[in-house]
């Protein structure tokens, strides 16, 4: 009767298991084509820097960092400076910075910072610097690359390519890539948006992920033979931490 109807139990077996190898490398497909469009963001990208990194304190911003050469430090900021305002507007986190520099730089305007240095009032004015992204970030993306190919080699060249092993293999190979290609370029759109939640949904997937691969391959703990589902309690983590953030969005 399965036979009159055009196929086996075996023909539907194949059908399906190329259905699910299909599906896999679609998924892949669309990974390669949207961290090949955030390799593209990050290289066309610039951002206007004093050359400073700020961090919040109580006693204020507080440069921690200052970039020889750069605008800040030919103007006076050295590390432990107190930034008050940039152009008269109050500055109280780092995002105020960003947005303040972002309009100077729009308008092709220089910045007067109110900075505090040893208790003195300091009023430096100077143009910004335009800051491309860190060349490290090709070179993760690279490294992440390479791995998710390898581990679709390693999937599609293996005999029984949903097992366990083989499929955890391939789900690591895909956090590890996606972790190191997908990062937020800073414009805030709703592209910069899906890069950011790929990439922290990635970094906290990947552990668990690992570890699950390890505690299968070659062979299943005796712990996980007898209890097998609480192999998964080793999410939970990420996932209460994935759960707060999309909570707190």
């Amino acid at each position: 009767m399965i036979q009159f109807f055009g196929l086996s139990e075996k023909g539907k077996t194949n059908l399906l298991e190329k259905s699910k190898i299909s599906a896999a490398i679609v998924f892949v497909i669309i990974l390669l084509a949207l961290g090949g469009l955030n390799i593209y963001k990050k290289a066309t990208w610039t951002e206007p820097t004093d050359g400073v990194i700020w961090d919040e304190r109580a006693e204020g911003l507080t440069a921690i960092k200052v970039d020889i050469n750069s605008p800040g430090y030919l103007n006076g900021i050295k590390k432990g400076t107190v930034l008050l305002s940039i152009n008269n507007n109050p500055v109280k986190n780092k995002i105020e910075v960003a947005k303040n520099l972002w309009q100077a730089s729009a308008m092709n305007q220089n910045v007067r910072y109110q900075i505090s240095r040893e208790g003195v009032l300091i009023f430096p004015s100077f143009y910004l610097t335009q800051k491309r992204v860190n060349i490290i970030y090709f070179f993760l993306a690279f490294v992440g690359l390479t791995t998710l190919v390898i581990g679709l080699i390693v999937f599609l060249n293996s005999k029984k390519p949903f097992t366990m092993p083989y499929v955890f293999f391939y789900l690591t190979s895909m956090a590890f890539y996606s972790f190191n290609i997908f990062s937020p370029t800073g414009r805030l759109d709703t592209v910069d948006n899906l890069f950011d939640w790929l990439d922290s949904t990635s970094f906290l997937l990947f552990p668990p992920l690992f570890l699950h691969f390890f505690l299968i391959f070659p062979q299943r703990k005796k712990f996980f033979k007898a209890k097998p589902s609480s192999i998964f309690f080793i999410y939970l983590p990420g996932l209460a931490i994935l759960s707060a953030r999309i909570s707190l969005h």
